[in-house]
């Protein structure tokens, strides 16, 4: 299962299954990752399951969001990708890669 290992600016790490369709990253207790963090925006990016894999989009945020030292407006997602969103790096652990039917 796809997770995101997070450690926030202050440290905390937690770690997060994407379960859902879309999963989204704010300020806002609204949201399914919340980060508490005023570099934050309320609502800051969505991760959305596609055929292709997960694809991270910033939605609009003030600060923006950056993978792997780029700054992005969306990306697909790539195993050990490091995701910095305010003073927070999340770490995507997956894969792109869809299993077959048949396949373990």
């Amino acid at each position: 299962m796809p997770t995101l290992h997070i450690t926030t600016g202050d440290g905390r790490i937690s770690s997060f299954q994407l379960l859902k369709h879309e999963t989204t990253i704010g300020r806002s207790k609204e949201n399914d990752i919340v980060l508490l963090d005023h570099t934050v925006s309320r609502r800051h990016a969505r991760i959305a399951k596609t055929d292709q894999g997960h694809l991270l989009l910033d939605l609009g945020s003030f600060n923006g969001t950056v993978v792997n030292e780029t700054l992005i407006q969306s990306v697909l997602l790539n195993h050990k990708d490091i995701i910095k969103i305010g003073r927070n790096t999340l770490t995507f652990l997956g894969s792109n890669r869809l299993s077959l039917s048949g396949d373990p």
